[in-house]
Parts: C-alpha cells; sequence; structure tokens
C-alpha cells in the first residue's frame, strides 16, 4: 500500500484504498495531519505504510474521531513506536484496551483492529505550536460515541464519519439516524467554511453540503413515516426507497444495509 498524500495550507491528507477479495472495489480511507496534531489512524492495513509518514509529519498527538476499524487502526502501531498520546471518546476507551471480535469483512477489507491504550479527550486540544485550538464535539449518529473537531478562527470542521456524502443508502447496524439528524442540526449552527471527511476527503462549501445531508434525511424520514402510516413494515418501506441490487449487504452480512437506515430513522 501506498498513501496519496496531499496538502492545503497547514492541513496534510493521506489516504488510500483498503480493499479485499469480496470487496474489490474497495473504500478510500484517510487522515489528517494538522501542525503536528493527527486527526484518525486509518486502517490496520494502513499502519505500517504509514509509518514514515507520521514521523517525518512530526506527529505529537492523535485524535480519534470513533473506534472503527478505518479510524484507529494505526493506534496500536503508534502505542508501539511513538511516544504520544492518543485521545479518544471517554466511552469508548474500555472498548479500545480489550480484544474485541469484529466481523470478518471488516478485518479483510481493513485488517485486525489492535487493541490500544487511549487518553479521555478533552473539551479543547491545541496543536504542537498553539497555532491552531480544536473544540472536540459529541457528534453521534454514526457512532454513539463519535466526536468532531471545530477550528473556531479558520472555520474548520473535521467531521470523521458524518458527513461521507449528500446522500446516503446504507449505514451500519449500531447507526442511528434519528441521533445523526440532531447531530447535523448542531453542526450546521457552527460557522465553518471547510469539511474534512475521512473519506471524501477536502469538502469545499462545506456547510452547504452538509445541509444537503440533512434536507436529504429529513425527506427520507417524512417519506418513511407517511409509508408507516400507510401500513408498511420497515422492510418493505425499504425495498420501496430502495430498489436496487445491494452487494456489500451480502459481503457484509448485513452490517451494511438500507434497512439499517430505515429502521432508525
Amino acid at each position: 500500500m501506498a498513501l496519496e498524500i496531499t496538502q492545503r495550507g497547514d492541513v496534510i491528507l493521506a489516504k488510500d484504498v483498503c480493499s479485499s477479495d469480496g470487496f474489490p472495489e474497495g473504500i478510500s480511507v484517510g487522515m489528517f495531519v494538522v501542525d503536528g496534531l493527527l486527526i484518525d489512524a486509518g486502517a490496520t492495513k494502513m499502519a505500517e505504510p504509514s509509518g514514515d509518514f507520521w514521523k517525518e509529519s512530526k506527529i505529537s498527538q492523535v485524535v480519534i474521531t470513533h473506534n472503527h476499524d478505518d479510524h484507529a487502526g494505526g493506534c496500536r502501531w503508534i502505542q508501539d513506536n511513538l511516544n504520544i498520546p492518543i485521545y479518544l471518546h471517554p466511552d469508548s476507551i474500555a472498548e479500545a484496551g480489550s480484544v474485541v471480535v469484529h466481523p470478518k469483512y471488516g478485518n479483510e477489507i481493513w485488517g485486525v483492529l489492535q487493541p490500544y491504550t487511549a487518553l479521555p479527550m478533552p473539551k479543547t486540544i491545541s496543536t504542537a505550536s498553539g497555532k491552531y485550538s480544536f473544540e472536540t464535539i459529541d457528534s453521534p449518529g454514526h457512532h454513539p460515541c463519535h466526536i468532531a473537531l471545530y477550528e473556531r478562527n479558520q472555520k474548520w470542521l473535521f467531521t470523521g464519519d458524518l458527513y461521507l456524502g449528500t446522500k446516503m443508502f446504507f449505514c451500519y447496524k449500531d447507526e442511528n439516524i434519528k441521533q445523526l439528524l440532531v447531530t447535523l442540526e448542531n453542526m450546521l449552527e457552527l460557522d465553518f467554511d471547510t469539511v474534512f471527511c475521512a473519506h471524501a476527503g477536502f469538502v469545499e462549501n462545506g456547510k452547504l453540503r452538509l445541509q444537503k445531508k440533512l434536507d436529504y434525511l429529513k425527506n427520507l424520514q417524512l417519506q418513511v413515516s407517511e409509508l408507516r402510516e400507510g401500513g408498511m413494515n420497515d422492510k418493505d418501506i425499504t425495498a420501496e426507497l430502495f430498489p436496487f441490487d445491494f452487494p456489500f449487504g451480502e459481503v457484509s452480512e448485513g452490517d451494511w444495509s438500507p434497512y439499517n437506515i430505515i429502521r432508525t430513522i
């Protein structure tokens, strides 16, 4: 694996594509470095190839937006090779330090997530030189212990997996779209221009794009409500609103599914 590096001002994006035999198309996975602060650590498969990048970037601290395989995979390598703190939502620390059995498909795509030691996420975190200061904001929905990072002066919002795109066609079993709607509404109260997404990368006109996602989900919620009132169950509603073949569902054994959107919206 070889990282693709892009830089805009003081923000560096490093990304790669993780894939498996069952999912050859792969998924783009990214991480950001801002003045020595690493925001997310990619997948386990990316850890060794990322080692030189992390050293050259002189990372001095790590923030993990949420403890998913494709965001925390590099943490064990960092813990074993670099003497720097890793910050995580307090309610995810016990899980991060434990051996957790993850779905087979995830291990094949991203690699096996290894236990690591994390510290509780502070309310604010400043970068190495003190040039940037980020507010850490609880932002559940995609994950119950998800956080976003907001740099008020720069109008930057690092969204982890809150954005991904303006539409959603599937989600994880443990996602909660009602929570995500509240989170998106809260995020849109902030004054920001650029969204930094772990999978979409640099997202210009970020506030407009996040608003479009919120509008899409609200419209979907209205459609689901009307169909429920008409007597349809959630599985039939899923077939009505997402009438297409979904190969990821079989690969993930149902962990990814449009049904997971419908049942939690």
